[in-house]
């Protein structure tokens, strides 16, 4: 699925996180589970999805793992956390079957102090019992960034593998020795560290390690899966070079269960008229984006004018993304883009789907807060978008096609001028689709909020 390249890191573990907080968690409900699927890239299929746990902090936010776990690395919060994990992955995985999914998996990350549990290996048995599951329904996965498997948690493992359940090893090639991991315990499935995948076709080893990795997983009869896909030429890459299993927001976002949809994309896609009706007026407005795209094809000198209106629309705001978006049935798509490297988003992941039904200026000072917006991909992964304004750019005939919106990397608003001059430049750009250019420069609208604001 297609992505924003993110110009800013991961979130780095919290020092401030109360680890007796994030037990309370676990009892008050605020723990998550987010789902990504692994596809087949050349059927498209979904076959397993990866459980991920977020924490929805009362104050904070939307938390990922890597904010708040490790607070309560060795202690007995992690445990509980990680049975949270397993309970809700099972008791998801059902109810996915129960719609018809039935051969779909589940894979959940497990820390290796979590198979210091002597009982581990019973208690995951009792759950896929529970909730009517086969043991090769359920991945487990370790990171190689891990300390090496020894004593008991290898006998956990081994007592899991002889059950049924397949074991996965993450992270392939980011630090310990898994050489030595693959040999001497029963993984099913290795996965390719998202670095590799990120430097294929550069100068370097890359699409080496990941051959090399290739003929190890055929050795040992396991699948091999590459992480962190984001782009169609690294999947096209990676299938060159024989991996077809693939996880990355190229091949799906991590959402809701109820949100998953495991169809393969040709169908999900589909026509407008073999799905469920669309909103009143939503086949004429993609329509008309449609016909903007192919206008704009055939006289692409025009998109010169939008790279300067995004241009005047992130230094008027002050903000570090500013962008100027067509969208369409399923997808939105960038003409121009400032801050951020713009590729095609589903529609349904993108910030910028309610502003096209609102007029003036939709102003969303803290994403992770506003129902619209607190789930989207952009705001619980990279690049973490904090705040989001936007106007809705239209055609002469009326029809809401786009947008002209900026975002920020921290919660705020825009100013009441900045947003009548976001709102100004909006119509200017709605002119440019016409074919009209305005009369008025642009430098004239950057000067005078300028001056207003000083």
């Amino acid at each position: 699925m297609p992505s924003l390249v993110p110009t800013v890191s991961s979130p780095a573990p919290d020092p401030t996180i109360d680890p007796s907080a994030v037990g309370h968690a676990v009892e008050r409900g605020e723990l998550r589970l987010d789902y990504q699927p692994i596809r087949d890239a050349r059927t498209d299929r979904v076959a397993t999805v990866e459980a991920l746990v977020r924490w929805a902090h009362p104050d904070r936010g939307l938390l990922l793992p890597a904010a708040f776990l490790p607070a309560v690395a060795g202690r007995a919060e992690a445990a509980r956390v990680g049975r949270w994990v397993l309970e809700r992955a099972c008791a998801d995985l059902r109810r996915l079957h129960d719609r018809g999914h039935l051969g779909l998996r589940v894979a959940v990350n497990v820390d290796p102090e979590q198979l210091d549990d002597p009982a581990f290996a019973d208690t995951v048995r009792g759950l896929l019992r529970a909730h009517d599951l086969r043991p090769s329904h359920l991945v487990v996965e370790l990171t190689e960034r891990a300390p090496v498997l020894t004593g008991e948690r290898t006998q956990q493992l081994e007592a899991l593998a002889t059950f049924g359940v397949k074991i996965a090893l993450d992270d392939v090639g980011s630090g310990y020795a898994s050489l030595e991991l693959l040999d001497r315990l029963p993984f099913h499935v290795v996965k390719i560290d998202g670095g590799f995948v990120r430097r294929l076709g550069r100068a370097g080893s890359a699409d080496a390690v990941v051959r090399a990795l290739v003929e190890v997983a055929d050795g040992l009869d396991a699948e091999l899966v590459a992480e962190c896909v984001e782009t169609g030429d690294q999947s096209a890459r990676l299938l060159t070079l024989g991996v077809h299993l693939q996880q990355g927001w190229l091949h799906g976002y991590p959402v809701d269960v109820d949100d998953l949809d495991l169809r393969p994309r040709h169908a999900a896609l589909a026509p407008l008229a073999e799905r469920s009706a669309p909103p009143a007026g939503d086949a004429e407005r993609s329509a008309a984006a449609a016909q903007v795209r192919r206008r704009l094809a055939a006289h692409p000198a025009r998109l010169g004018a939008f790279e300067e209106l995004v241009a005047v629309a992130a230094r008027i705001t002050g903000q570090p993304v500013a962008a100027m978006t067509l969208v369409d049935e399923a997808t939105q798509w960038f003409l121009a883009a400032e801050g951020i490297e713009g590729r095609p988003l589903p529609r349904a992941h993108a910030l910028c789907g309610p502003t096209l039904a609102g007029s003036g200026v939709r102003d969303v000072g803290d994403t992770r807060q506003d129902a619209t917006t607190a789930r989207s991909p952009l705001v619980v992964h990279p690049p973490y978008v904090r705040s989001y304004a936007g106007a809705a750019v239209r055609t002469a005939d009326g029809h809401a096609v786009g947008t002209l919106c900026v975002m920020g990397y921290t919660a705020q608003r825009l100013s009441a001028l900045q947003a009548a001059c976001l709102d100004d430049l909006a119509r200017r750009a709605g002119r440019l689709l016409d074919g009209t250019r305005d009369d008025a420069p642009l430098a004239g609208a950057l000067a005078y909020a300028t001056a207003t604001a000083g």
